[in-house]
């Protein structure tokens, strides 16, 4: 387990975040769910945390290998 707590943040869905992530579904085919993440991150200048490769195409979005032990 990680020894610093990331910095976590509540925020309201906004509508450009809905916006971004249709999108990214369009022009990349990304599935919904996965569109809405990705949308977040670019959104609030955040970083994913995943092993999922739907999210290697998208530029602008640090993706941050999770481990897998």
């Amino acid at each position: 387990m990680c020894q610093e707590k990331a910095q976590r943040r509540v925020t309201t869905l906004r509508p450009s975040v809905f916006y971004v992530a249709v999108g990214l579904a369009k022009d990349i085919g990304l599935e919904y769910f996965d569109a809405g993440v990705a949308a977040e991150a670019l959104q609030y200048d955040g970083d994913i945390i995943s092993t999922d490769r739907a999210f290697d195409g998208i530029r602008r979005v640090e993706k941050v290998l999770a481990s897998s032990s």
